[in-house]
């Protein structure tokens, strides 16, 4: 039973800390009970914090955020209306490794510069149906190279996924390069 707790806490806290689409709303959870039987609902506050200028002291954060949307559908008209190479930030809120990027590389100002000519997308793999959504419309790669950027130029169809990394410099040059090839 305690191991159980344990791991339930253990995603709580993973649930708390990644960005959600619907950040800073409530997310309620149920703990049982020493017994085994479930104990009133708890809410606890669920935070976009992962993306937010505050989390690494050590992060210049003086080009601002990343003004990630959040639905892939929409991301995509929006980029094909505005003539703008769209950005995917794929990613899993188990996965450690993305939570990593997300408190250091996608915060660092290098890269913040270097997403801006792009319309970038945030997606999450939290779902079975995401997931699909994603190979099929996106990339299959993308998702086996998780935390990943898909690069996507909409008017030519020309694709690029890559492995984000905690090296900022190579991610804000993969970002210009694509921009700037024809």
């Amino acid at each position: 039973m305690l191991f159980r707790r344990a791991l339930l806490c253990c995603f709580v806290v993973c649930a708390c800390k990644s960005p959600a689409s619907n950040a800073g709303s409530p997310l309620t959870v149920t703990l049982p009970s020493p017994d085994g039987t479930p104990s009133s609902p708890t809410p606890t506050h669920a935070s976009a914090a992962v993306l937010g200028p505050s989390t690494s002291a050590n992060v210049d954060t003086s080009a601002g955020t990343i003004p990630w949307l959040r639905d892939l559908d929409a991301g995509w008209a929006e980029a094909e209306k505005r003539g703008r190479p769209l950005l995917i930030y794929v990613r899993a809120a188990w996965k450690p490794a993305c939570l990593e990027v997300e408190r250091t590389t996608l915060l660092r100002a290098s890269v913040v510069r270097a997403a801006r000519p792009y319309v970038p997308v945030f997606v999450d793999l939290d779902d079975q149906q995401t997931l699909t959504r994603v190979e099929a419309r996106v990339s299959a790669e993308a998702v086996s190279r998780l935390p990943s950027f898909v690069l996507i130029d909409t008017k030519s169809g020309r694709r690029q996924v890559s492995s984000v990394t905690l090296d900022a410099e190579r991610s804000s040059g993969e970002l210009a390069a694509f921009v700037s090839e024809p």
